[in-house]
Protein backbone atom coordinates (compact mmCIF):
# COMPACT_ATOMS: atom_id res chain seq x y z
CA UNK A 1 0.00 0.00 0.00
CA UNK A 2 1.75 3.13 -0.95
CA UNK A 3 0.36 6.77 0.35
CA UNK A 4 1.27 10.37 0.37
CA UNK A 5 2.13 12.88 2.67
CA UNK A 6 2.49 11.82 6.55
CA UNK A 7 0.71 8.42 6.34
CA UNK A 8 2.83 5.27 7.19
CA UNK A 9 4.22 3.52 3.75
CA UNK A 10 3.55 -0.27 4.19
CA UNK A 11 5.38 -2.74 2.21
CA UNK A 12 7.88 -0.22 0.90
CA UNK A 13 11.32 0.36 2.45
CA UNK A 14 11.37 3.95 4.10
CA UNK A 15 15.46 4.96 3.30
CA UNK A 16 15.21 4.26 -0.76
CA UNK A 17 11.28 4.38 -1.37
CA UNK A 18 10.93 1.00 -2.92
CA UNK A 19 9.49 -2.54 -2.06
CA UNK A 20 11.04 -4.50 0.59
CA UNK A 21 12.88 -7.31 -0.43
CA UNK A 22 11.23 -10.76 0.07
CA UNK A 23 12.22 -12.66 3.16
CA UNK A 24 15.49 -15.26 2.56
CA UNK A 25 14.24 -18.83 1.48
CA UNK A 26 16.36 -20.55 3.92
CA UNK A 27 14.35 -24.14 2.63
CA UNK A 28 15.72 -23.64 -1.05
CA UNK A 29 17.97 -26.17 -0.71
CA UNK A 30 16.13 -28.84 -0.08
CA UNK A 31 15.37 -30.97 -2.52
CA UNK A 32 12.10 -32.36 -3.15
CA UNK A 33 12.23 -36.01 -2.41
CA UNK A 34 13.24 -38.87 -5.18
CA UNK A 35 10.47 -41.19 -4.83
CA UNK A 36 12.65 -43.46 -7.74
CA UNK A 37 14.74 -44.11 -5.09
CA UNK A 38 12.70 -44.96 -2.45
CA UNK A 39 11.08 -47.26 -4.65
CA UNK A 40 14.06 -49.20 -6.07
CA UNK A 41 15.07 -50.08 -2.45
CA UNK A 42 11.77 -51.48 -1.42
CA UNK A 43 12.11 -53.67 -4.67
CA UNK A 44 15.35 -54.47 -3.52
CA UNK A 45 13.92 -55.63 -0.12
CA UNK A 46 11.42 -57.42 -1.39
CA UNK A 47 13.73 -60.63 -3.37
CA UNK A 48 16.14 -59.86 -1.10
CA UNK A 49 18.72 -58.21 -3.78
CA UNK A 50 20.67 -54.77 -3.68
CA UNK A 51 20.50 -51.37 -5.07
CA UNK A 52 22.45 -51.03 -8.66
CA UNK A 53 23.45 -47.43 -8.75
CA UNK A 54 23.79 -45.91 -11.76
CA UNK A 55 21.81 -48.48 -13.45
CA UNK A 56 20.26 -46.37 -16.17
CA UNK A 57 23.44 -45.46 -16.99
CA UNK A 58 25.60 -48.56 -18.64
CA UNK A 59 25.51 -50.83 -21.58
CA UNK A 60 26.86 -53.54 -19.77
CA UNK A 61 23.93 -56.19 -18.57
CA UNK A 62 25.33 -57.25 -15.60
CA UNK A 63 24.66 -53.61 -14.61
CA UNK A 64 21.42 -53.24 -15.93
CA UNK A 65 18.17 -52.84 -13.95
CA UNK A 66 17.60 -51.30 -10.45
CA UNK A 67 18.20 -54.03 -7.97
CA UNK A 68 19.73 -57.59 -8.51
CA UNK A 69 19.42 -60.37 -6.00
CA UNK A 70 20.73 -63.93 -6.37
CA UNK A 71 17.49 -64.96 -8.52
CA UNK A 72 15.92 -61.91 -9.72
CA UNK A 73 16.81 -59.37 -11.48
CA UNK A 74 14.10 -56.82 -11.23
CA UNK A 75 13.56 -53.14 -13.27
CA UNK A 76 10.95 -50.73 -11.28
CA UNK A 77 9.15 -47.65 -12.94
CA UNK A 78 7.52 -45.49 -11.01
CA UNK A 79 4.58 -42.38 -11.17
CA UNK A 80 5.75 -38.88 -11.04
CA UNK A 81 3.97 -36.02 -10.40
CA UNK A 82 3.71 -36.69 -6.47
CA UNK A 83 0.57 -36.84 -4.96
CA UNK A 84 -2.71 -37.89 -7.05
CA UNK A 85 -0.69 -39.43 -9.37
CA UNK A 86 -3.11 -42.27 -10.34
CA UNK A 87 -2.00 -43.86 -13.62
CA UNK A 88 1.27 -44.84 -15.65
CA UNK A 89 2.08 -45.98 -19.16
CA UNK A 90 3.03 -49.20 -19.72
CA UNK A 91 5.82 -49.70 -22.23
CA UNK A 92 7.03 -53.19 -23.88
CA UNK A 93 9.97 -51.92 -24.02
CA UNK A 94 10.68 -52.24 -20.03
CA UNK A 95 9.61 -56.01 -20.33
CA UNK A 96 12.23 -56.78 -23.27
CA UNK A 97 15.17 -54.54 -21.48
CA UNK A 98 14.50 -56.75 -18.04
CA UNK A 99 14.15 -60.17 -19.95
CA UNK A 100 17.81 -59.35 -21.70
CA UNK A 101 19.32 -58.28 -18.65
CA UNK A 102 18.34 -61.00 -16.38
CA UNK A 103 18.99 -63.60 -19.21
CA UNK A 104 22.89 -62.32 -19.79
CA UNK A 105 23.02 -62.77 -16.00
CA UNK A 106 21.16 -65.96 -15.62
CA UNK A 107 18.42 -63.67 -13.36
CA UNK A 108 14.70 -64.06 -13.57
CA UNK A 109 13.12 -60.85 -14.76
CA UNK A 110 11.12 -58.19 -12.69
CA UNK A 111 9.17 -55.05 -13.39
CA UNK A 112 8.14 -53.39 -10.21
CA UNK A 113 5.31 -50.31 -10.96
CA UNK A 114 4.86 -48.04 -8.44
CA UNK A 115 2.45 -45.52 -7.65
CA UNK A 116 3.61 -42.54 -5.40
CA UNK A 117 2.04 -42.20 -2.43
CA UNK A 118 -1.93 -40.44 -2.82
CA UNK A 119 -4.10 -38.03 -0.59
CA UNK A 120 -4.08 -41.08 2.07
CA UNK A 121 -0.32 -41.30 2.02
CA UNK A 122 -0.40 -45.08 0.81
CA UNK A 123 1.91 -45.96 -1.80
CA UNK A 124 1.68 -48.75 -3.89
CA UNK A 125 3.65 -50.98 -5.65
CA UNK A 126 2.83 -54.30 -7.98
CA UNK A 127 5.68 -56.61 -9.84
CA UNK A 128 5.33 -58.10 -13.19
CA UNK A 129 6.66 -61.08 -14.31
CA UNK A 130 6.83 -63.54 -17.13
CA UNK A 131 3.81 -65.90 -16.94
CA UNK A 132 6.13 -68.88 -17.25
CA UNK A 133 7.54 -67.97 -14.23
CA UNK A 134 4.75 -66.74 -12.24
CA UNK A 135 2.96 -70.59 -12.96
CA UNK A 136 6.56 -71.95 -11.80
CA UNK A 137 6.36 -69.85 -8.72
CA UNK A 138 2.65 -70.70 -7.71
CA UNK A 139 3.29 -74.82 -8.39
CA UNK A 140 6.00 -73.78 -5.53
CA UNK A 141 3.47 -72.61 -3.35
CA UNK A 142 0.98 -74.76 -3.86
CA UNK A 143 3.51 -77.88 -3.28
CA UNK A 144 4.57 -75.84 0.04
CA UNK A 145 1.07 -75.62 0.70
CA UNK A 146 0.05 -79.20 0.50
CA UNK A 147 3.29 -79.79 3.05
CA UNK A 148 4.98 -81.55 -0.36
CA UNK A 149 8.59 -79.53 0.17
CA UNK A 150 10.42 -82.05 -1.68
CA UNK A 151 8.14 -80.74 -4.68
CA UNK A 152 8.43 -77.31 -3.91
CA UNK A 153 11.95 -77.77 -4.01
CA UNK A 154 12.54 -79.98 -7.54
CA UNK A 155 10.04 -77.35 -9.01
CA UNK A 156 12.86 -74.30 -7.67
CA UNK A 157 15.43 -76.24 -9.18
CA UNK A 158 13.62 -76.11 -12.72
CA UNK A 159 13.17 -72.26 -12.16
CA UNK A 160 16.74 -72.05 -11.30
CA UNK A 161 18.09 -74.34 -14.30
CA UNK A 162 15.62 -71.90 -17.14
CA UNK A 163 16.86 -68.73 -15.92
Amino acid sequence: MHATGNQVVEGLDRKWRRDEPAPLQRDRDIKPAKHWEEQEAIGARSHGGKVTKGSGCSWRPDRKLDSVGDLWRMSNKTTQGGKGTKSIRVERGWFEEARRAARAEGHQPAVMIGFDPDHRDVREDWIAMPEATFARVNEILTAVAAGDIAEAQAIFGLIARSA
